[in-house]
């Protein structure tokens, strides 16, 4: 039952689209991904929307979002035993442990940087499993999932 759209975003046209997003968040959900369509050598050439972590980020920053929630493949943040991390306050205190965790252009390290900026910027931010039932709609209640992260200094 809810409504639900797509856009496919670049570094040129990230600036134009706060209005089209906004009007489409009053519709609904939209799922946002940069535009995989453009070749790959392109898409390395661009500052912001080669990596769909940063482009999540500057997005919540573009129409702002009081929620920043990064989907993955695992419950959260994972400690060296692999226990999910209720919440993250430092970076540099799970560096060692997720640094090289991903093999994409994001990774868990870029969705880290990516969680604890917007924390700083004031914004709830979130790391959790996007197979996880209900886990936007779980969020959006309050629920703890995933791994949440706190407003704090930030070195990186």
């Amino acid at each position: 039952g809810v409504n639900a759209g797509q856009e496919l975003l670049t570094d040129q046209n990230l600036k134009n689209s706060k209005l089209v997003l906004e009007n489409s968040l009053k519709r609904g959900v939209v799922i946002i991904n940069a535009n995989d369509a453009v070749n790959d050598e392109e898409m390395r050439q661009f500052a912001i929307s080669a990596d769909n972590d940063s482009l999540a980020g500057y997005v919540a920053n573009l129409v702002d979002a009081d929620t920043l929630i990064l989907l993955t493949d695992v419950e959260g943040v994972l400690d060296e035993s692999g226990q999910l991390l209720d919440y993250v306050d430092r970076l540099e205190d799970i560096e060692s442990v997720i640094q090289n965790s991903g093999t994409g252009t994001g990774g868990m390290w870029s969705k880290c940087i990516v969680a604890k900026q917007a924390a700083r910027d004031g914004k709830r931010a979130i790391i959790a499993n996007g197979r996880s039932c209900d886990v936007i709609t779980r969020v959006a209640r309050g629920q703890q999932v995933g791994t949440r992260f706190i407003k704090g200094y930030m070195i990186y």
